[in-house]
This record gives C-alpha cells, sequence and structure tokens, in this order.
C-alpha cells in the first residue's frame, strides 16, 4: 500500500499490478548502492550486475538508471519516468533511509533520559532489581565496615566467629544472606535468587549489596547485647556499630557500589595462605560438612575463581592503604593472636581479656 500511494503522488496510479516486494528490494539495493561516497562515481559497482559500470560525468548521481528500469518489473515503468524522481517518491514513502537517522535521534534520547528501574527475568515474569543510591545509607564516621576476604578454606569464617564474641562485631556473609532471603516466605527477591541459582547465574549485585544494606539498617536498630558495664556497648550506641562483611566484595563493581551506595569500608583484612594449606583444610572439611563444592575438582575452580576476580579487589584496596594482611597458614589461636592486634590498631577497640 506504501508503495501504491507513493505512485499516486506522482500519477502513476494507472500503473498495472506490480510485484511490489521486487521492487522495494531493488530501491533498498539503490539505497545502498546510492550512499557510496563521490570518490567512487567514476567506477561503482552496480548493485544489478557483478561488473563495474563506468560513471559519466554527464550523468547524475542516481544509479545508472537504465539498468534499474530495465530490470523487470521496472521495464514495465520505464515509459512513466526516466529519471530517480519517482524511485526518491518511494524511498521517502517507504521510510527507506530514514531508519538510521530515527535510530540515531532515539539512541541520543536515550542515552539523555533518565535511566529506567533495572529489572532481570526470574521464573518467566519481569523482577525488578533494587535501585542503588550514589549516596552512602550510612556515615562511615559512625559505622565501621570490614571486608573479610581471602581464598576458599583461609579461616574467614572461624576468626569472624571469634571477633564477633571478642568485640561485638555483627557478622553478615553475603552467601548466607542470598540464601535465607531465597526462603524467606513473602521475600521481595527470593524467586529471583532462586532463578538465578538454579540457572547457575550470578545473582545481580543490586540485591546482594541491598540484602547487606537492610542487614546493617536492622542490626544499627538491634544492636546486640553485651554483659553490664562492657566497654564495648559503646560501640553500638547512637547510630554506632561494628561489621564484618565475610566473602565480600568479590568482584571490583561489587567493591565500589557497596562504598558508593551504603558505607565506605574501613579496611580489608585478608587472609593468606597457600593453595595447598586451603585444599588440604577443604578436604579435612568435606569429611563432615556435606557441602557439593568441597570435592578436589570444585575446590580448585574456585581457587581460580578467587585469584582472578576476588584478588583485584585486594589490590585495589591495598593500593589506598586499606588492608591488613594476615599470614593465615600457622594453627588457629596463632592467627587469631594476629588478628586481634590488627583490631586494636585500627579500630582502636581493645577485647576484654
Amino acid at each position: 500500500m506504501l508503495f501504491r500511494a507513493a505512485l499516486e503522488d506522482v500519477e502513476l496510479a494507472m500503473v498495472p499490478p506490480i510485484d511490489t516486494m521486487h521492487i522495494v528490494n531493488t530501491v533498498h539495493q539503490y539505497h545502498i548502492w546510492s550512499s557510496r561516497s563521490p570518490g567512487d562515481l567514476c567506477h561503482r559497482h552496480d548493485p544489478l550486475s557483478d561488473a563495474p559500470q563506468p560513471q559519466s560525468s554527464s550523468q547524475p548521481h542516481n544509479l545508472t538508471t537504465s539498468r534499474l528500469l530495465n530490470n523487470p518489473p521496472f521495464s514495465s515503468l520505464h515509459t512513466h519516468f526516466i529519471n530517480m524522481t519517482v524511485i526518491d517518491k518511494v524511498k521517502e514513502a517507504l521510510h527507506i533511509g530514514h531508519s538510521d537517522k530515527h535510530d540515531a535521534a532515539s539512541t541520543a534520547s536515550a542515552s539523555t533520559s533518565a535511566p529506567a528501574p533495572a529489572q532481570a527475568q526470574a521464573d518467566g515474569e519481569t523482577a525488578v532489581v533494587p535501585q542503588l543510591t550514589d549516596t552512602p545509607a550510612f556515615d562511615k564516621a559512625r559505622v565501621t565496615v570490614i571486608f573479610v576476604l581471602g581464598g576458599p578454606g583461609a579461616g574467614k569464617g572461624t576468626q569472624c566467629e571469634k571477633l564477633v564474641q571478642d568485640y561485638g562485631f555483627a557478622h553478615f556473609s553475603a552467601g548466607d544472606l542470598l540464601r535465607a532471603e531465597q526462603n524467606r516466605p513473602g521475600s521481595t527477591f527470593g524467586a529471583m535468587i532462586s532463578e538465578y541459582i538454579r540457572e547457575g547465574k550470578i545473582v545481580p549485585m543490586e540485591v546482594t549489596i541491598k540484602l547487606l544494606e537492610n542487614a546493617m539498617r536492622d542490626a544499627l536498630l538491634h544492636p546486640p547485647s553485651f554483659p553490664e558495664g562492657s566497654t564495648l556497648a559503646e560501640s553500638w550506641k547512637d547510630g554506632k556499630g561494628l561489621f564484618l562483611i565475610d566473602g565480600f566484595p568479590r568482584k571490583m563493581d561489587q567493591a565500589i557500589k557497596f562504598d558508593e551506595s551504603v558505607c565506605e569500608s574501613s579496611f580489608v583484612l585478608f587472609f593468606s595462605t597457600t593453595e595447598e594449606v586451603m585444599l588440604e583444610r577443604l578436604m579435612e572439611r568435606s569429611k563432615t560438612s556435606g557441602r557439593e563444592d568441597d570435592n578436589r575438582e570444585s575446590i580448585v575452580k574456585r581457587f581460580r575463581t578467587f585469584v582472578e576476580t576476588s584478588m583485584p579487589v585486594v589490590d585495589y584496596y591495598r593500593q589506598r592503604g586499606k588492608v591488613v594482611e594476615i599470614e593465615a597458614s600457622p594453627p588457629v589461636n596463632v592467627v587469631y593472636a594476629n588478628v586481634r592486634v590488627a583490631i586494636d590498631q585500627r579500630v582502636g577497640l581493645v577485647a576484654p581479656a
């Protein structure tokens, strides 16, 4: 219909029935071919022929008109027009040549418009990913956040348990929070988390960071209890708090976004040891843990993942003087003695004897 309308525009309504799709395709070829640079006019390639077609200096830049019109079904229209005016009308009616401009305008408009809410697919439905702010939710002067990093089997969890007991830290594991949210009745993100885990995909970092923020907020509203007269209670008064975030951030984008939208971290407590030590510990743990990933093949893959994705995070904070590295190969109590020294110095706390 568009093509017929274009013909009527140039008073060719009496043209007999023709193969419009063939014409559309030919016009489209013309559009592509005619868009070549003027420098090619002296020796151009006709899209209707395999042979180069010389261009006379007197012939306008409008394709080799005779070859186009001699190509069925255009030959039947030859008596009605001998130049490309009609072709231009057809192009305009069919919007050929306008799509690029339209796409460019759309792209520019999209780039300057406000970002739409992030979304993710879960169970065939669109699930809204939480939006993170560009300003921290908590004041770093009142809230202390320590990232606890180290390879699998480095002893992060064991050392965090001791810090919670002696210093009154709130301890959060990103993985534990995701699993708990997945199973919580009425969860906002539970279905999404289940779908991502089932498909072996990484849960959007916005979800993980929002869960950490929510857990921190809840802890500040309901601080841990301490024995009467304990000096550790001072760390949780008037909106203050101490947080250990275990196994997070795993990637650079997580680290940067958490610092930006939740709270700037105080430093990274990094437990370093050899792969041999970590493998030995994990293989021993596998005897009772019941975890599917506590097998040699999975453990080796986890080592590689940590080196490739998490070590850049450690290096990023190390360059900023925000890494406390602890040698984690010695026995647990020896490691913890070194951890206490670091906490006392960096946080200004002294745990009860």
